[in-house]
């Protein structure tokens, strides 16, 4: 590994290029505002506590994610 970026590398390098006055206005904005798009309940992947390990670590590589939520068995819970 060379490198990692991570989200709060990427929040100090838009502060420093796109200058305070523009990230302040833009990082206290509402996430409804952003105009992310909405997930149904059904397509989020997840995982529930009892499950192996192993197979949480294939969903993640069948879905091309790299983390999922645990959630308690039979439950909505993270």
């Amino acid at each position: 590994i060379d490198n990692i970026i991570t989200q709060p590398a990427v929040i100090h390098m838009l502060e420093e290029c796109a200058g305070l006055h523009w990230f302040e206005s833009w990082g206290s904005k509402k996430l409804y505002e952003l105009g992310l798009p909405l997930m149904k309940p059904s397509s989020i992947i997840q995982v529930e506590e009892d499950e192996p390990v192993l197979q949480a670590f294939k969903l993640m590589r069948q879905k091309g994610v790299g983390g999922v939520p645990v959630v308690e068995s039979g439950g909505r819970k993270a």
